[in-house]
């Protein structure tokens, strides 16, 4: 099984590189208005259609860049069509990068051809020096295909590597509870987070929209207060999550977690809502997924109804002496209200393991790819 991941590299504003961007990005909207307008469905049709066009008027972009953009846009737009959903245009300043092609990378540099005019004229490359940093020694044995290069006021190169990854052959599941405040495992181990700090920053950023009321939206010195906040509030919460599910993954189990689709549809009060707007439920799952897809692990999902409120022993409805403290008549038994859940969790998931099982113990089956 293949594992990927991307690295990003800040690279500086290169104006050639930049232009490059802005005429991709109308090569982009023209293939993809000749691909509605025609209706194709293939590829080949489609480069027949539109590739010298392009050439005979924008004859210094390099071939290859026209031939990645032809398959990008031929993709998005098959999805388009296959949820009926509308497409107006391209407005990003993006391209796929192919390795040898129309980039080169070692961990001392960075080199991208921005024009070529072909019939043996040279094409010409850009090099950008970098250092090498802490993600060398990680990602130093991985390979790498392409990469992406996006301009949105400043310059990015987005490498992405890869690496084979044996799926682990283990039966040992592990239930996982998220909750407001830590994540409880069926192993009885809990591990505490706070979104104290991440409260605070969004409470200072509603100080400021209401101090400016009316003039935050067009003041570009209030706008950079507002815009740092936030960026600040993501990286903590992104910092968390991968904390948290680096732990829950360390454990060597397969995991089992609940659907929460539509949690946040429900509205508790303004003070309940804004927490739950906080509750990075979502973002940990998602980093759990991706550590255990690293580590050859296999992620379960099971119904969440019922898991807080249900004895894992006996299934008897239990009974709320606390918020975290629930109490079993037919058993005679008090439990931790977010142990409970992650028994009940890990109980679901031994069901659909065993009803899955002989699928996904076969050694030469394709296991299901993770959706990223």
């Amino acid at each position: 099984m293949k594992f990927k991941r991307t690295i990003k590299f800040k690279l500086p504003n290169d104006n050639r590189l930049i232009s490059l961007l802005k005429y991709l990005r109308e090569i982009k909207n023209y293939i993809a208005f000749v691909c509605i307008e025609g209706n194709f469905k293939s590829l080949k049709k489609l480069h027949k259609a539109v590739y010298y066009k392009i050439r005979e008027k924008y004859p210094f972009i390099p071939a290859r860049f026209i031939i990645d953009i032809e398959r990008e846009v031929l993709a998005i737009i098959k999805a388009v069509r296959k949820s009926k959903s509308s497409f107006y245009s391209f407005k990003s300043y993006s391209a796929w990068l192919t390795k040898g092609q129309s980039f080169n990378f070692d961990w001392d540099s960075i080199s991208i051809i921005y024009e070529a005019y072909g019939s043996g004229k040279k094409a010409k490359w850009i090099l950008f020096r970098i250092r090498k940093d802490k993600r060398y020694s990680k990602y130093k044995d991985w390979n790498f295909k392409e990469a992406r290069l996006k301009f949105d006021g400043n310059l990015w190169f987005y490498l992405i590597v890869e690496k084979e990854v044996e799926l682990k052959n283990t039966k040992e599941l592990i239930g996982v509870d998220i909750n407001f405040d830590n994540v409880t495992l069926s192993n009885k181990v809990k591990i505490p987070y706070d979104l104290k700090r991440g409260l605070a920053i969004q409470e200072s950023i509603e100080r400021i929209m209401k101090k400016y009321n009316k003039q935050w939206r067009c003041n570009k010195g209030i706008l950079r207060a507002i815009r740092r906040r936030w960026r600040n509030l993501r990286n903590y919460l992104n910092d968390l999550s991968w904390k948290v599910a680096l732990k829950v993954v360390s454990f060597g189990a397969n995991i089992v977690l609940e659907n929460l689709k539509g949690l946040k549809n429900v509205d508790l009060g303004r003070k309940f809502n804004k927490r739950l707007n906080l509750f990075v439920y979502r973002k940990i799952q998602r980093k759990i997924e991706i550590k255990a897809e690293e580590f050859g692990l296999r992620v379960i999902y099971v119904n969440a109804k019922g898991t807080s409120s249900y004895c894992p022993k006996c299934g008897n409805k239990t009974i709320k002496k606390s918020y975290k403290l629930l109490y079993c008549k037919n058993c005679n038994m008090e439990w931790d209200r977010d142990y409970l859940a992650s028994l009940n969790i890990l109980k679901r998931g031994m069901k659909m393991w065993v009803v899955r099982q002989p699928e996904l113990l076969q050694l030469d089956a394709t296991p299901r790819r993770m959706k990223r």
